[in-house]
């Protein structure tokens, strides 16, 4: 009995060159994290310096400010009209020295005219953190060092490179392996899901070739050398449509982070993999994790919110957790 158990679970999902990028991995709940009860869409980001994340909390709204280096944190109101939203995929929200972050406001203000107040968070180095409201995008008028900072341009964060230097990114992609990419059609970069997305360098793209199948299979095109090869593949005995969505590359471009998925009406919950780009190695790291994953600035930590049901985030017992690489 022991032994068709363990057939069947090894045979529900997996995946081609699968090992351990070292004996003693494992995952880390943040326990200050608890009480995020996120039910959907749940986003957050960390600063280039990796000492910073802030993510936004419900009942009530609240943005949090988290230190990862001793995990306290501090929560600041919003009001009832305001609204953040992380920008797709990367979340670069910050400037270069981890001060500041800024939320464009997309959210209409009913009860004053004019436009709704962008939010930045103003760091200050944990002492006293604070939202800044304003209007405008010139920050000199909060008289903000940033004179020079224009949406779009110099934002950054953890495991990202700046906005401006990925604005040709989609272009890049689509001479190269545009028949096989997946894009959203009304966003101009790397797409929400990220499917594909191109490396730090510009020197790398990972694609699939097709999406939902029986098996799901990443590839990897080389730039410099024109050529590409197959990374990974995913397929499960069980189930069809196989997916691979969410990649995410770490700072230092060694590993890449993948959520896994099976069916075409039911769909599994997803699980967390790292694939190891210099041993051409998987690991899976967590089942159950939902929307966004960041890498640290040092490529050591993965972050990502796990949810204690599958299908039903939004608990008690769900974490922000992370997990160590070498």
């Amino acid at each position: 009995m022991a032994v068709i158990l363990l057939m069947t679970i090894t045979l529900f999902g997996c995946s081609t060159n699968t090992a351990p990028i070292t004996s003693s991995n494992k995952i880390i709940p943040i326990v200050q994290t608890q009480d995020i009860k996120y039910h959907s869409g749940f986003q957050f980001t960390i600063s280039p310096n990796g000492k910073w994340m802030i993510y936004l909390k419900s009942e009530p709204e609240k943005l949090v400010i988290l230190n990862l280096l001793d995990f306290k944190k501090s929560e600041l109101e919003l009001t009832e009209t305001e609204f953040v939203e992380f920008s797709l995929n990367a979340n670069e929200c910050w400037t270069k020295d981890s001060r500041y972050c800024v939320f464009p406001s997309l959210a209409l203000n009913y009860k004053t005219i004019g436009p709704h107040p962008t939010l930045i968070v103003d760091i200050n180095e944990g002492n006293d953190p604070k939202v800044i409201r304003q209007t405008s995008w010139n920050l000199t008028q909060q008289k903000i060092r940033y004179a020079d900072l224009q949406p779009d341009e110099l934002f950054t964060c953890s495991d990202c490179v700046s906005s401006a230097i990925k604005k040709n990114e989609r272009y890049l992609m689509q001479q190269y392996v545009g028949s096989y990419l997946h894009f959203s059609p009304d966003y101009d970069g790397a797409n929400h899901e990220s499917f594909n997305i191109i490396s730090h360098d510009k020197n790398k793209i990972y694609f699939q070739k097709e999406r939902r199948t029986k098996e799901a299979t990443l590839y990897e095109f080389d730039v410099s050398k024109q050529n590409e090869k197959k990374l990974v593949s995913f397929s499960s005995f069980l189930r069809g449509c196989a997916n691979i969505e969410r990649l995410r590359l770490s700072h230092d471009q060694k590993y890449l982070a993948m959520q896994v998925s099976y069916g075409c009406s039911f769909v599994t919950s997803p699980e967390l993999y790292i694939f190891d780009l210099e041993k051409g190695e998987s690991v899976s790291v967590a089942k159950n994790v939902y929307y966004d994953v960041h890498w640290n600035s040092q490529s050591q930590r993965l972050y990502f919110y796990k949810c204690d049901v599958g299908g039903g985030c939004g608990g008690k017992n769900d974490h922000i957790y992370f997990f160590e690489v070498g």
